[in-house]
């Protein structure tokens, strides 16, 4: 019954592995006569009173284990501390891993325990490092990684995208949309909708509130996968040309705040800008749809209802008629099972070739691509992307120079500590086991420093999304994936920072460390280098910092030709109204009248294109013959009698826009002094003419404004020219109010001619111009945090370095001034050294720097990235930081008494 792989057997190398609850030295000692007093009675058992008995004998011997295991255990680590005390720490042959590392864990706390100050210095610059990285993870994992709320399989849904020459992430056109809806063979579902949006108000009863709304395809919630908190999605019937289009989703939001959270809600009617709209479902709380930086609507509406709530456009933003490419609308499909991103791309190839030859006048030039992470896929021109980019860039070279001076202080901890570690090793420890013991206490430096980091993180992420220039609608409180990522870095930067002292450490020579020859010129190489490594990093961030901070302040003061302060802006759109082009002029005589009837306002007027907030323009012929290709762009703007004044632009010639432009008066056109030169140079701008090309009368110049920069603050002044709202209606108009009345009686003024009339976005014009300057101070503000932080750092290794080092050369000092050498030269060797490493730091960096000129030439502004003197001033910086670094040290070393450092030694 003992042979083969009988039951005996199997009981057998069970029980063995029961007897690894024990220490190995007690399996060592016992294991084969416990394993064969276990056969013996295990056969007794089975043949006396059967295999069902048997198993009692080993219910039996588990029991036991599991009650005097524990005291091995204990004796075990008697031993071992035994052991620990007499070698400093010995994981020698035989020896328990887990035994082990709980041995190096406590040493380590130990010796960073006697020396606070070491400790408490390395934990902070750790977790300064490692928390700027983490509050900038923290924001990249809310915006591309993240879990979207009440989206299911988030990993099977794409992005679609029109490409052109020139874009990679265009918008769709609807009919494209629909055809590639249709006809798509790897998609479960392909949706669309406008992320514009338009302005509502939401109506009921006698209440209403301001709001917004998007236009959606009928699919677009169930592509996402998300399920209604109460009712149904749209039907395909009702987002079709002629369908049941009066049907609204609304968000929790409203439906708590309007509905006070109803369920009777689903058929109650809202009127949407004066429309009524059946309600059929209610998004779940916390929705937010495909995308963190995409404000959450709070009505959704199908495509189709555009006529009601856009009635200007009509059908025109969804058909496809020769000469419309209105594209608007971004698209997100799910994948079937089993589709790749090959296989979409593929079949999208082939969708939009077929448009492009079945529809040239339309399509051609068009193509599509697919992306993955349908959460955000910014493009890589943007922004957003490029500050994405800039911000990694910087926080890495942050964590860089923290590294290095964790380094450092290991370096010299270890110097310092080389007798202790020649005494271990003398009394039979490893290198490798020194080695182990010294990357111990790194991580145990480094978990320490993630603690710290986390904290740094959670009230550090929110402060960096909010100068980024953008919106976002998440929470960047660190979560359990951020809470990891942190850990992780700071086990993987205390191995790479610890590795190197614990080598170094490991290498000490025992026969003349025991005789007090502690010289280590290896160990000054490296700390050296690192040194040099940190100023490399810290200039390169220098002169980035610099550069953006002069391209701010060049920026900010660029003239604007108009004046910013003390001006309101309130924009409605009266398309979205039903207003004809009629009823649209009178609107606006009525709401300018009751503006400047509020106490408090001196003027008001209006204007379409606010500053920095798109552009509108068209073509004109320039000086010469009049072809195809003598056509200059010119940017227009729509204004209303008083704009002028209002915002503080001098006529330099003529006159402005005023009450006899009317609709029946001759066009009339006011031009910028740059329009003027480039379009009739040498010749008297007022009373020229602007042709159609059949030959009539398009616009008269009636007036010479100075330069104004609406479009672009970066560009020099360009083709720009105002024409009278009152002849050319648009629909989408600001009004602008001088004075200092409050936003409350402004918005009360407009809504007394209509109460229904959304109010789309209000604002002072400063802030129109602070938001095309947020790029630039974006740029400064965090590349001169994170530059100074790194600097700082960086010095901070210099000087210990520097004081390290007259520390362990006191010997060498006095005796140079016992021997005749003046203090002076002493304190001179030290600040030439400083210097040294500071020169080959300022090389390094300065490479560093011109290979990221590409990067930094898209937050500038009317300066180079390779500005010499911005370059100049940030060397000087870091060298006379430098020097302060050195001084101390220097001072010291010219302070050494050469009897007490003989007498010492």
């Amino acid at each position: 019954m003992t042979l083969g792989g009988g039951p005996t057997e199997r009981a057998v190398r069970r029980y063995r592995l029961l007897l690894r609850l024990y220490p190995r030295s007690y399996r060592d000692a016992a294991s084969e006569e416990l394993c064969q007093v276990f056969r013996e009675e295990y056969e007794a058992e089975a043949s006396e009173r059967g295999w069902l008995r048997a198993w009692g004998l080993w219910i039996r011997v588990t029991l036991d284990a599991v009650r005097t295991a524990p005291g091995e255990w204990r004796r075990e680590l008697r031993d071992r501390r035994a052991t620990t005390a007499t070698t400093g720490m010995g994981w020698g042959r035989g020896s328990n891993v887990f035994e082990d590392l709980l041995s190096d864990a406590r040493y380590a706390v130990r010796g960073l325990a006697r020396t606070p100050s070491f400790t408490l210095v390395s934990v902070a610059i750790l977790g300064l490092g490692i928390g700027a990285t983490t509050s900038i993870f923290a924001v990249l994992d809310a915006v591309y990684f993240d879990d979207l709320p009440h989206v299911t399989e988030p990993e099977r849904l794409v992005r679609l995208y029109r490409t052109t020459a020139n874009t990679q992430s265009g918008a769709l056109a609807y009919p494209d949309y629909e055809h590639y809806r249709d006809n798509a063979e790897v998609f479960e579902g392909l949706m669309a909708y406008d992320p514009a949006g338009i302005a509502l108000t939401i109506g009921r009863n006698d209440g209403r509130i301001e709001g917004r709304g998007t236009f959606v395809s009928d699919n677009y919630f169930d592509v996402l996968g998300t399920r209604p908190a109460l009712g149904r999605w749209f039907l395909p019937e009702e987002d079709r040309n002629g369908g049941s289009n009066r049907v609204a989703v609304i968000s929790h939001r409203v439906w708590i705040d309007m509905f006070d959270g109803d369920p009777s809600v689903l058929g109650a009617s809202v009127r949407l800008n004066g429309n009524a709209f059946n309600v059929v479902g209610v998004a779940p709380e916390g929705f937010r749809g495909p995308s963190p930086l995409e404000t959450p609507p709070d009505v959704w509406f199908p495509f189709h209802a555009q006529p009601l709530l856009a009635p200007e456009e009509g059908d025109w933003p969804l058909e496809r008629v020769e000469g419309n490419r209105w594209v608007w609308l971004w698209s997100v499909g799910r994948l079937k099972e089993g589709a790749g991103l090959e296989a979409a791309q593929g079949n999208v190839d082939a969708m939009a070739a077929y448009l492009e030859e079945t529809f040239a006048f339309w399509n051609t030039g068009w193509g599509a691509r697919v992306y993955e992470n349908v959460k955000f896929h910014p493009p890589s021109g943007s922004s957003l992307a490029t500050m994405t980019r800039l911000l990694l860039a910087v926080v890495v070279a942050v964590l860089l120079v923290a590294s290095a001076n964790i380094a450092i202080l290991l370096l010299a901890r270890g110097s310092a500590r080389s007798r202790d570690v020649a005494v271990r090793v003398a009394m039979g420890a490893g290198r490798g086991r020194v080695v182990r013991g010294a990357l111990t206490e790194s991580l145990i430096l480094g978990l320490l420093g993630a603690g710290a980091g986390v904290g740094v993180a959670f009230l550090s992420a929110d402060l960096v999304a909010g100068v980024l220039p953008t919106s976002f609608s998440v929470s960047f409180a660190p979560d359990l994936t951020v809470l990891a990522f942190a850990v992780g870095l700071a086990l993987i930067t205390a191995l790479t920072f610890g590795l190197i002292p614990a080598l170094q450490t490991a290498s000490v020579d025992v026969n003349r460390t025991m005789k007090g020859d502690e010289r280590g010129a290896a160990k000054s190489r490296v700390r050296g280098g690192l040194v040099v490594a940190q100023v490399a990093v810290s200039v390169s961030l220098a002169i980035s910092a610099s550069l953006m901070a002069r391209s701010l302040a060049t920026a900010s003061s660029v003239p604007l030709g108009y004046d910013v302060d003390d001006r309101m802006l309130l924009s409605v759109n009266l398309n979205n109204h039903g207003y004809t082009d009629a009823e649209g002029q009178v609107f606006v005589r009525q709401v300018l009248e009751r503006l400047e009837a509020v106490p408090g306002v001196r003027a008001a007027t209006t204007m379409v294109m606010i500053p920095f907030r798109g552009s509108w323009g068209t073509s004109v012929p320039g000086p010469g013959e009049r072809t195809e290709e003598n056509q200059i762009d010119m940017g227009l703007n729509a204004v209303s009698p008083g704009f002028f004044r209002v915002m503080g632009i001098q006529i330099l010639a003529g006159r402005p826009i005023d009450d006899r432009d009317t609709e029946s008066a001759t066009p009339a056109l006011v031009v910028s002094e740059s329009t003027a030169r480039l379009l009739w140079p040498g010749q008297d701008p007022l009373g020229q003419q602007i042709l159609e090309d059949d030959g009539t009368l398009r616009w008269e110049v009636v007036g010479v404004a100075q330069d104004t920069r609406f479009n672009d603050l970066g560009a020099a002044p360009n083709a720009y020219a105002y024409i009278a709202h009152a002849q050319r209606y648009q629909p989408g108009v600001t009004f602008v109010v001088q004075g200092s009345a409050g936003v409350g009686l402004l918005r009360e003024a407009v809504l007394s001619v209509d109460p229904g009339m959304a109010i789309a976005r209000v604002q002072t014009a400063r802030d129109a111009v602070n938001r095309e300057l947020a790029r630039f101070r974006t740029s400064a503000l965090l590349v001169g945090v994170f530059g100074s932080l790194a600097l700082v750092l960086a010095m901070v290794g210099l000087y210990g370095v520097l004081s390290y080092a007259v520390l362990r050369a006191r010997r060498d000092i006095g005796i140079r001034v016992a021997l005749g050498a003046s203090t002076q030269r002493v304190g001179q060797g030290v600040l030439t050294r400083a210097l040294r490493l500071t020169l080959l730091g300022l090389v390094v960096g300065a490479l560093l720097t011109l290979g990221g000129t590409k990067l930094l030439a898209s937050f500038l502004y009317g300066i180079g990235p390779r500005d010499p003197l911005t370059w100049a001033g940030a060397a000087a910086v870091v060298l006379l930081v430098a020097g302060a670094a050195s001084m101390l040290p220097a001072v010291r070393a010219a302070k050494v008494d050469p009897m007490l450092a003989l007498r010492a030694e």
